[in-house]
């Protein structure tokens, strides 16, 4: 990254993950008394992101009356906490991602055109994992190596029967691997500096020397 962005603060927001009006609070912060439960002022990650870079997840699932005020802060740079009557200035780079075909969703009226082109200013399209095979060895190492880092650092690598299963060129893979799913690989392979996927009718991996 070229600009001063990288060294600010990062927030992420998946917006498939809450009901509309607890999305509205973590967006743009609450004062306190304003819902059940709002004992104090909160800033959301808007706020909390000041000077840095938020990064809207499933940006597919914003309900049209959240699109409609990311649209205003977008056009605008305020944004007006939830409870508040005054508005507050914010100085964020927004990134915005989605596996969802937005034009659709714009054709049924369930996503704003005029948000979709505030949005996609600079698109960057990522082919599935299925059309990009020679990835999920990459994928694996990158997830075993913070694994380890959270859990054994001692951990140096993937043994070599684990790169073969997970070679595209030796290994048979889902029709449609994902890379979430996949996440989940390596921690087969963490007790150890390497380890090998368990033998036939055994329950543990048996430890191999690092690749």
């Amino acid at each position: 990254d070229g600009s001063q962005r990288d060294r600010g603060p990062f927030a992420v927001v998946n917006c498939a993950t809450l009901s509309e009006n607890l999305l509205e609070s973590k967006l743009f912060g609450h004062a306190r008394g304003s819902f059940t439960g709002a004992v104090k002022d909160k800033m959301g990650r808007l706020q909390l992101a000041y000077g840095g870079t938020v990064f809207l997840d499933e940006i597919d699932s914003l309900p049209i009356t959240i699109q409609a005020k990311i649209l205003r802060f977008l056009e605008t740079g305020e944004i007006q906490p939830v409870g508040e009557s005054g508005s507050q200035n914010v100085n964020v780079r927004v990134i915005a991602a989605t596996n969802a075909k937005l034009q659709e969703r714009i054709d049924r009226g369930e996503f704003r055109k005029d948000l979709y082109y505030r949005l996609n200013v600079v698109p960057v399209s990522l082919p599935p994992l299925r059309e990009r095979r020679e990835d999920v060895i990459l994928l694996a190492r990158h997830f075993l190596a913070r694994f380890a880092r959270e859990m054994n650092p001692q951990v140096k690598g993937l043994a070599p029967d684990a790169l073969a299963a997970l070679d595209p060129a030796t290994a048979t893979l889902p029709a449609t691997p994902k890379a979430r799913p996949c996440s989940g690989v390596p921690a087969l392979f963490l007790n150890g500096e390497a380890w090998s996927r368990p033998a036939k009718g055994s329950t543990s991996p048996a430890a191999m020397p690092p690749p």
